[in-house]
């Protein structure tokens, strides 16, 4: 009896042996998590053959990647991630409750508040552009005859303000009446504008001006940088119409065309004596000295007291330059196109490059002036050379201005015999000259002639 008794109570039915079968551990769900992890999310959900899930989860991570390009997606895409390797791993098919149909939900809820903020986001600054564009549409459009006076071509940026002034009405002032004598004069004023430039452009072809370019730079679209040699200075009428020519001699469009002449004795790198840039509208300007300007200071009345070494026109400053003596003493001074000068106090030192001339107050840059051996005027600095001036006038040490200039004359004895040296100094009744070799005599002022003792005394009084 107690055999059958225990073999009856450990035998155990089908119905219990499933029972204890479902409720053993549960598979492991490391396959599903990993394919989340390093594949498209949704796949680990679609191993365990939960599709609604998978498509969630899947649809979230779409609209986060999509969502990125407003930043917030690149905080969203790796949540939603996470949130799918978290629910697959915790998955378990004994227990269908324990799935992650909570997280799924949860995923696209932020998905569709990510994308929801993203969409704001875009209206919004799609509305400002607009509003701005339109804006500055109006304020644009008010400089468009000006650019049309001086430019054939349409560019992109005109094109466009064409294109949205025709789909916005704007207010077109009324036209104020004039009176009929102001109209006349004022196209009388027009008349003689357009007969003055007339003339000095053919005033600048009767003088055979021409011109030849380089280009320096093109950027397709954007811009090109043309550098034009001229055989001389021309009017400012006459540039403008160059420029027209350079910038239909190019069948592309620009947005900005750069040009910069340069007359004879510039050198390419300097600063350009004038520019006519369409930037975008065609700006003209003289930066140099203009055909005028260098007439009126040329022609300007010299100072008697001055002994001049030589005069020289700086192109790239704009301005005529003066070197000479006064007093005894070397000045240099610079006239500028607006008649304003300045003048320094220079000396005159030993160059193997030629006659060299330093400011009394040296600058850092070590700034000098050197006249080469075409007599023009080199402005220098401890780097090389910085500039030449044109020379205009220039008095060498051999000419009678020039020994003028440099306080040399020629000296008489009572005897008759004769020196040129210039005077160095006086101390009591002896006078102290300077030979042109640098060598320094001295003379009893009683044996020089009545004219050099006159020229001594009116010496001491200045």
């Amino acid at each position: 009896m107690f055999l059958q008794k225990e073999c009856y109570t450990t035998q155990q039915s089908p119905i219990q042996q499933t029972i204890v079968h479902v409720q053993g551990p549960p598979p492991s769900q490391a396959l599903p998590a990993l394919t989340n992890l390093f594949c498209w999310t949704g796949i680990g959900q679609l191993i365990q053959g939960r599709v609604i899930a998978a498509l969630l989860f899947a649809s979230a991570e779409a609209v986060a990647i999509v969502s990125c390009w407003v930043v917030v997606g690149f905080f969203v895409w790796p949540l939603v991630r996470i949130l799918a390797v978290i629910d697959a791993a915790k998955y378990n098919p004994n227990s269908p409750s324990s799935g992650g149909a909570l997280l799924a939900l949860v995923t696209a809820c932020v998905a569709g508040v990510t994308a929801t903020i993203g969409l704001v986001f875009v209206l919004v600054a799609g509305s400002a552009a607009v509003t701005a564009n339109l804006g500055s549409g109006e304020t644009r459009a008010a400089r468009i005859p000006q650019a049309e006076e001086h430019t054939t071509d349409k560019t992109p940026d005109e094109s466009l303000i064409a294109d949205t002034m025709e789909e916005i009405p704007v207010d077109e002032p009324e036209e104020v009446a004039q009176p009929i004598v102001e109209k006349k004069e004022l196209e009388a004023a027009r008349k003689k504008a357009e007969a003055k430039a007339a003339a000095e452009t053919a005033a600048d072809d009767k003088q055979g001006v021409t011109y030849t370019f380089e280009t320096k730079d093109v950027i397709r679209g954007i811009k090109r940088a043309l550098e034009v040699r001229l055989s001389g200075k021309v009017s400012k009428e006459r540039l403008e119409a160059i420029a027209m020519e350079l910038k239909s001699s190019d069948g592309s469009s620009y947005d900005r065309t750069f040009i910069g002449y340069y007359i004879p004795g510039m050198k390419s790198g300097e600063r350009a004596w004038a520019t006519t840039h369409f930037n975008p509208r065609l700006e003209v300007r003289i930066l140099g000295l203009s055909m005028e300007d260098e007439s009126r200071l040329l022609k300007a009345p010299s100072d008697p007291s001055r002994a001049v070494i030589g005069v020289w026109i700086d192109e790239v400053f704009g301005r005529k330059v003066t070197v000479f003596y006064k007093n005894g003493k070397l000045f240099m001074e610079d006239a500028f196109g607006d008649d304003s000068k300045s003048e320094k106090e220079i000396i005159e030192t030993k160059s193997p490059f030629g006659r060299r001339f330093d400011a009394t107050k040296k600058s850092k840059s070590g700034d000098h002036w050197v006249i080469d051996v075409d007599k023009n005027l080199q402005l220098k600095d401890d780097e090389g050379l910085f500039s030449t001036s044109r020379m205009v006038k220039y008095n060498g040490p051999s000419s009678e201005e020039g020994r003028r200039a440099a306080g040399f004359r020629t000296w008489t004895s009572i005897a008759g015999t004769t020196i040129e040296a210039r005077f160095a100094g006086k101390r009591g009744k002896t006078v102290t000259l300077e030979k042109r070799d640098g060598k320094k005599i001295e003379l009893p002022l009683e044996k020089l002639s009545d004219e050099d003792q006159a020229f001594i005394a009116a010496k001491q009084k200045s």
